[in-house]
């Protein structure tokens, strides 16, 4: 059972989805593998909000993007 739990801000999360070297998508990618990453609600709506702002289409398809929160939603 993993009993850590990990909490990441909207930034973390956005910067994890878009630079796949980042340290924010490795400190993801970590933290899910040894323990549970938890949001707020309010964390949740903020990413949701800004996701799907046209600025990521350079570096994300939108589609991509809802996805990804749909997975992180689903944890």
């Amino acid at each position: 059972m993993k009993n850590k739990r990990f909490v990441f801000d909207t930034n973390s999360l956005i910067s994890a989805l878009i630079l796949p070297s980042s340290v924010s998508r490795l400190s993801l990618k970590k933290a899910d593998e040894i323990g549970v990453i938890v949001f707020s609600k309010e964390t949740l709506d903020e990413l949701n909000e800004v996701i799907i702002r046209s600025k990521f289409d350079k570096y994300v398809t939108l589609e991509d993007r809802l996805e990804y929160v749909q997975r992180l939603e689903a944890k």
